[in-house]
């Protein structure tokens, strides 16, 4: 999807948040805020969307944030969060992992 397409969803999506905060519309808008190469600003949305619903993605998704941050402890944590949630869940593994690399630690 072009950078474009997606600096518009993102308007469409926090102004649908303004409405009502689901959880797929902020899971949504963290992964393009994401995609743009922003993901301080995917953190508030991607956290809301986890506290909110049990699936996987969101905290993997929040893992991939941290890790691009460079915030490699919280990126372990939600990592695993979202592996309690569905064990072996690939984004949250690979997040975990470079994660785990990036500190040094044994994967």
């Amino acid at each position: 999807m072009e950078e474009g397409a997606l600096e518009e969803a993102v308007a469409l999506f926090q102004q649908s948040i303004r409405a009502w905060p689901h959880v797929k519309t902020l899971e949504l808008e963290g992964e393009c805020l994401l995609r743009l190469g922003r993901p301080r600003e995917a953190i508030v949305p991607l956290a809301a969307a986890t506290a909110l619903h049990p699936a996987a993605r969101p905290p993997a998704l929040l893992a991939q944030a941290f890790l691009a941050l460079g915030h490699y402890g919280e990126a372990i944590e939600f990592a695993e969060e979202a592996l309690r949630r569905t064990p072996g869940d690939a984004m949250a593994l690979e997040a975990r992992d470079a994660a785990r690399r990036s500190l040094g630690a044994t994967v």
